[in-house]
């Protein structure tokens, strides 16, 4: 099987309101300053200003976790995800005492299921907000980058 590659190319969240000033960078584009590895065993990098993960079949999920927990925000950001795959972004989301990560997780679905926005609760109860034709919130993820704010 072969590995796919997720990028963020820009991730930016804003704790207090929505004026450019206001605006927190939790990545510097450099290095994984401020972010922990947590559940499987991807492979993260980061090159060229951008974070990507590479996946490892047949071990659990992975996450690139901020260290830093945050409240009250609006989290904004780019994804490159592999036509093969699905991918997601955590928010307000834990981790257990053996390690897994759990919360929810904003769906990214480049396939043909289109899922894109829906809410999926890790580690928990599966699905709270599965997108589907009658509940589309008119996502579309095409290539190559795609720009999420939540």
């Amino acid at each position: 099987m072969k590995n796919r590659t997720s990028i963020i190319a820009l991730l930016a969240i804003t704790l207090t309101g929505c004026n450019t000033s206001d605006w927190q960078y939790l990545f510097n584009g450099k290095d994984f300053e401020g972010f922990v590895q947590r559940g499987g065993q991807a492979q993260f990098r980061v090159g060229e200003g951008e974070m990507a993960g590479v996946s490892t079949p047949a071990t659990p999920n992975s996450f690139m976790c901020t260290e830093e927990e945050y409240s009250d925000f609006i989290l904004e950001f780019e994804v490159k995800v592999d036509t093969l795959l699905n991918s997601g972004v955590q928010i307000r989301s834990h981790v257990n005492d053996n390690g897994t990560v759990f919360g929810y997780q904003i769906e990214i679905d480049p396939t043909a299921r289109g899922w894109s926005g829906g809410i999926y609760d890790e580690a928990r109860r599966g699905w709270l907000y599965p997108v589907t034709p009658m509940r589309r919130w008119g996502v579309t993820v095409t290539a190559p980058f795609h720009h999420c704010m939540t």
